[in-house]
């Protein structure tokens, strides 16, 4: 007896501590985030004496009127005893939210939900700078101030560490100004997801600043180094600044570690004395890397009184590359509409339900009226059985097909696929539209970790997007609700591998390029200095030169000679200025078209697809 009562004490005691619980969940870095960018929602949950199989999701609705928006899921597994984090990616609406996360197992139970209440983002104008510090340094001094009085945003500083620095471009997506400082970037603490991660940030635009001084034993041997804007040398002892650095009022009262920067292809000194480099930066992509000389954060420049006005100088000149400096104006654009409204003009013979209207009203035509002449010619019986026989078969002919025959879809996609040479890769973003011929739910699957959200927020139902549980780098578009009288219109983001050899020699009369992409370029020209040369056509594979011509042009001529909906896609990106940021770069760029679809997505239902990809190459600033 006491054995049973012993044995029931431990049963009830195991019951009574086993649990499934959220440990912890974060949005954003320091609850740091924009409206109307993704942001990383940091998810730790554990198991006691108890195991869990299913997925993490997260629905977010509109706070006001409780209509969902939006649903998010991950897979998780659990045994018994564990603890494990997930990052999900959420697109924070431009309207008041909020977050409902839960555990759904296999069989459809729901477990531990909870509620998050974002705090009011950020505005696009505001500039966010991420750091990543061993503590909290000077860079607080400027959360929440404003930078300029010319600018109607503010500056705010968030602070990450490795666990949750992201491991999706996306996830830096808020962020302008990412700072590196007194950390070891070897892989065993920052993962090659985490590299690749921040190098896609960065040529979409970012701006990497790396603080130098002794972090140079950091830097040295690091992924960073080959990206450097500078070339490392020996440390050594300094005890005077430029003058260039002096008009901030910084003064050297005291040595301090400088690294002997040197000049290499690409470099572009900011602040320097005669040979000695002390802030330097260089383009990658879109995006740009600074390394300072320095650490910012040891004396003189933590306590001098000019370290306002240099970091004033540095932040209001240089922490926002054009493409983010573009970003500030996204609200005033209305370039999605457009672009929604051109997905949705879709003709008749695209859209097989209208063709099958067609075909079905003239052969009931038809068929009913020889039904009503034979009847009027006193041959009632095969009016009567004709009648019944043409009534079952059309019956069978719209209900049948319907449940065995799979419906046709036509998808119309525009891509906008910037090539990024240097590292091998392509930043792709793909304006879907999508009409079914009949009402249908079903699954879309996109490759390479696309990100996906509705166009507009009246483009499309409420979606689910869900991280495939087979394939790590696949997205699934779950229950995708399509139909016959309204196209559905998404827009779609990812990074992918791409290689390119490419070569660019600047002559004095004659351009050379040389490079291998799979495609044909129609349309193409070449983006260098204010000027834009025309090209033409360039086979894939191949060499072209530019030759000194009268076709060179002081202002974007991209939308001549195009026709049809590439005329149409270029004229919204052009009228309101979405491509702006092309011409205020400093990287030469090679712009063409092609039809091929860099980024395939499959479904369980046959698709007649319409692809324009606009092709931006990024060529070397040095040649």
């Amino acid at each position: 007896m006491c054995r049973i009562v012993t044995l029931f004490f431990i049963l009830s005691v195991s019951s009574a501590f086993s649990a499934i619980k959220f440990e912890s969940v974060e949005l954003g870095f320091d609850k740091v985030y924009k409206r109307e960018r993704w942001a990383p929602l940091q998810v730790v949950v554990t198991s006691h004496n108890e195991d869990f199989n299913g997925e993490i999701s997260v629905e977010v609705r509109n706070i006001f009127s409780d209509e969902l928006i939006q649903t998010y899921a991950t897979p998780l597994s659990l045994t018994r005893t564990d603890r494990q984090r997930r990052t999900i990616h959420v697109f924070l609406p431009g309207v008041s939210s909020q977050l409902s996360i839960k555990l759904v197992s296999h069989a459809g139970q729901v477990r531990v939900p909870q509620e998050l209440t974002p705090e009011l983002p950020k505005s696009l104008a505001d500039l966010m700078i991420l750091a990543l510090t061993p503590s909290r340094d000077l860079l607080s001094r400027w959360d929440g101030k404003q930078i300029d009085g010319k600018e109607k945003g503010h500056a705010f500083v968030a602070y990450t560490d490795f666990k949750r620095l992201p491991v999706h471009w996306k996830g830096y997506d808020s962020v302008d100004f990412f700072v590196i400082r007194g950390v070891s970037l070897v892989e065993r603490r920052m993962s090659k997801r985490q590299q690749q991660a921040l190098l896609d940030w960065i040529q979409r635009g970012g701006t990497l600043l790396v603080s130098g001084g002794a972090d140079l034993r950091q830097l040295r041997g690091s992924f960073l180094e080959t990206f450097l804007p500078v070339a490392l040398g020996g440390l050594r002892r300094a005890t005077q600044l430029p003058e260039s650095m002096q008009r901030f009022g910084l003064a050297a009262d005291s040595p301090f570690d400088l690294i002997e920067f040197k000049s290499k292809p690409g470099t572009i000194p900011l602040v320097g004395d005669g040979d000695q480099i002390y802030i330097a930066k260089r383009v990658l992509g879109g995006g740009q890397i600074i390394s300072l000389g320095f650490d910012y954060n040891a004396p003189p420049f933590s306590d001098s009184p000019g370290a306002e006005a240099f970091w004033k100088w540095l932040l209001g000149a240089e922490a926002r590359t054009p493409r983010h400096a573009e970003a500030r104006y996204e609200a005033d654009r209305r370039h999605n509409e457009k672009i929604q409204t051109i997905l949705a003009a879709v003709s008749s013979a695209k859209a097989p339900l209208i063709g099958l209207l067609l075909v079905f009203l003239v052969v009931y035509v038809l068929g009913f009226g020889a039904l009503i002449w034979w009847g009027r010619t006193d041959k009632f019986r095969l009016y009567w059985v004709g009648g019944i026989a043409l009534t079952v078969l059309f019956s069978c002919g719209v209900v049948l097909p319907r449940h065995f025959v799979p419906s046709p879809v036509s998808v119309n996609r525009f891509s906008i696929l910037s090539v990024y040479p240097s590292t091998n890769r392509a930043h792709l973003q793909t304006y879907i539209g999508i009409i079914a011929s009949a009402s249908v739910e079903t699954s879309i699957q996109f490759q390479e970790g696309t990100l996906i959200r509705p166009l507009t927020e009246t483009a499309a139902p409420p979606l689910q997007l869900v991280k495939s549980e087979k394939t790590k780098n696949s997205s699934i578009l779950r229950q995708a609700a399509l139909d016959p009288w309204v196209t559905r219109a998404y827009f779609a983001e990812a990074f992918i591998d791409f290689p390119v050899h490419l070569t660019w020699e600047r002559g004095v009369t004659t351009d050379r390029i040389e490079h291998r992409l799979p495609y044909t370029l129609e349309n193409a020209w070449l983006i260098d200095q204010g000027e834009y040369p025309h090209i033409g056509t360039i086979p894939p594979a191949t060499a072209v030169e530019i030759k000194e011509n009268p076709k060179r042009y002081n202002r974007s001529p991209l939308s001549q000679a195009l026709v049809g909906e590439r005329k149409a896609f270029m004229g919204v990106l052009i009228g309101e200025v979405v491509l702006r940021y092309l011409a205020q770069e400093l990287a030469p760029k090679l712009v063409g078209w092609t039809q091929t679809a860099p980024l395939p997505m499959s479904m369980n239902h046959p698709v007649d697809a319409v692809d324009e990809t606009l092709v931006i190459l990024y060529l070397p600033t040095h040649r």
